[in-house]
Order: C-alpha cells, then sequence, then structure tokens
C-alpha cells in the first residue's frame, strides 16, 4: 500500500449490528476487520435500516441512540447520502433483475459502492455475489 492509499469499505447494515450485538456469532470478527478499516463508508440508507433493526431487536431507545451517535461520531464515519442518480440506477437494475423492490435498499448500497469504486463489508450473499458481477 502506497503513501495516501485509505483502506475503506462500503459499511453495509448488518456489520453494524453484529458489532453492535455482542453476543452475535460474527461480533468478534467484525470488530477486528471495523479496525482494520481507515474509513467507513456508510450510505444513509444503512443508518435507517441500523436504527430500525435495533428497534426491532428491542434494546431500547436509550440503546439505540447511544450507538447511532457511536457510529455518527466516529473519526472514522463517512456518511454518504442517496442521490436521485443512485435511485435511477437501482431502480433500472430491478426492472431488469425482474427482481422485488424489497432488495431496493440492497440495490442502492451497490449503487454507492459502484459510484465510490469501493468493496462493500457485508455479511449478505446475495449483495456480495451481486457486487462480484459489476467490479
Amino acid at each position: 500500500m502506497g503513501r495516501g492509499y485509505k483502506v475503506e469499505a462500503i459499511i453495509d447494515t448488518n456489520v453494524l449490528v453484529y458489532d453492535t450485538i455482542e453476543d452475535s456469532v460474527f461480533h468478534d470478527e467484525v470488530r477486528n476487520k471495523l479496525s482494520l478499516l481507515e474509513r467507513w463508508v456508510i450510505p444513509t440508507v444503512v443508518l435507517e435500516e441500523f436504527a430500525l433493526v435495533l428497534v426491532q431487536l428491542k434494546v431500547g431507545e436509550e440503546f439505540v441512540e447511544e450507538k447511532m451517535l457511536e457510529v455518527l461520531l466516529s473519526e472514522k464515519t463517512e456518511v454518504v447520502s442517496i442521490s436521485k442518480q443512485h435511485f435511477f440506477d437501482s431502480i433500472d437494475i430491478i426492472s431488469k433483475e425482474k427482481t422485488s423492490f424489497k432488495r431496493l435498499n440492497d440495490k442502492l448500497i451497490i449503487s454507492v459502492a459502484k459510484v465510490r469504486k469501493l468493496p462493500i463489508f457485508t455479511y449478505d450473499e446475495e449483495i456480495r455475489r451481486e457486487w462480484r458481477k459489476i467490479i
């Protein structure tokens, strides 16, 4: 790795959840991998999903707030807004694949990764498969 090279990746929702929930099966692995990254590029849709998943896990509103702030305040975190073009790209992919709009958030994450030319750190095999197709 040369000077100025940053180790960065798009972070998927499941990674944030595994990092947060200490008794999750991937907690230690995720924590180690996140520590190796210099930059966590997090699309806004991932932050929304993260909050919703924590609420569904019934961990308490204060805990959700604490974890959201922890991610947002990390010097490693770069939050990326979803643009109109990301939506166009994602809708186009859904149309071509004849898949469900239930996968819209995943397509948005893939679109951000494609534009930024970054790998996606995820445990979702479908996202991994789709990302491999476009790299």
